[in-house]
């Protein structure tokens, strides 16, 4: 049995747990890495065509409840053409039993921060900061959202376009 069933004969659904946010982001822990890849494969959450052994490299913040995975984020470094600047790209899943807690918000936080720092101790990078796309149905009621991200458009497929720019990134004009 994995971790991620574990929760389910365990406890309710509905009662709240003490959610410890894990900072992974460039660390190549290999325990962590397995229970993400489990945690994929248990949900079938990876989209067609994505390799699993590259998309785990870009995890961020994992969310622990005890010892099974609550929620998990990526971070994909990418050039966003029409801000002609680079940016973290966040993805969070939280898994089933944790819809009602809030998890991906206080994923991207920590994500947030985590990338942020980043950006300083890598400044040949050059990220400007974080986006998003806000695919999930009730997400962007307001147009600065919990993390800071904020809403700057629409993708062809009418999904939110979020970004939080970092204090310390600088345009060309």
């Amino acid at each position: 049995m994995t971790r991620t069933h574990l929760k389910q004969e365990q406890e309710s659904p509905d009662k709240m747990s003490e959610i410890k946010y894990v900072k992974t982001w460039q660390k190549n822990d290999a325990k962590i890495e397995q229970d993400v890849l489990q945690a994929w494969r248990d949900h079938n959450i990876l989209p067609t065509g994505a390799d699993p052994l590259q998309r785990v490299k870009e995890v961020c913040v994992v969310a622990y409840d005890g010892d099974n995975i609550a929620g998990i984020s990526t971070m994909e470094l990418v050039e966003y053409p029409p801000l002609r600047q680079r940016f973290g790209f966040f993805r969070a899943f939280t898994l089933p039993d944790y819809g009602r807690q809030d998890i991906a918000r206080h994923l991207a936080v920590h994500c947030r921060d985590v990338l942020c720092q980043w950006s300083l101790d890598h400044p040949r990078a050059k990220i400007a900061g974080m986006m998003a796309i806000y695919q999930a149905k009730g997400l962007g009621h307001k147009p600065v959202g919990f993390s800071g991200l904020t809403l700057i458009g629409y993708n062809s497929l009418g999904h939110q376009v979020r970004v939080i720019w970092f204090d310390h990134a600088e345009i060309d004009v």
